[in-house]
């Protein structure tokens, strides 16, 4: 039966390259590639704190602060929360 390719074609082939190609790269280049699948799928489940900084003063939150009016009067109701600007 005659060839249906030349040996140069046949040399130069990806079956030839992948006959070549040892089993110990295969496990190293399975190795990796398992190991950035894990990677990928860990991602959800990892918990990174963010914290982020500015000046400022800090203050406890039962600390009294008096609040004083230009005008004298009755204070009937208030709604402050904290945090929150006063109008």
């Amino acid at each position: 039966m005659p060839q249906l390719f030349p040996p140069e074609i046949i040399e130069n082939s990806v079956e030839c390259y992948h006959a070549k190609i040892s089993t110990s790269s295969k496990d190293i280049y399975g190795l990796l590639l398992l190991m950035i699948l894990f990677v990928f799928a860990s991602l959800p489940l990892i918990y990174v704190d963010i914290s982020s900084q500015s000046r400022g003063i800090i203050r406890s939150p039962y600390e009294n602060t008096t609040i004083q009016s230009a005008i004298f009067g009755e204070v009937v109701s208030y709604r402050m929360l904290e945090n929150k600007t006063v109008i």
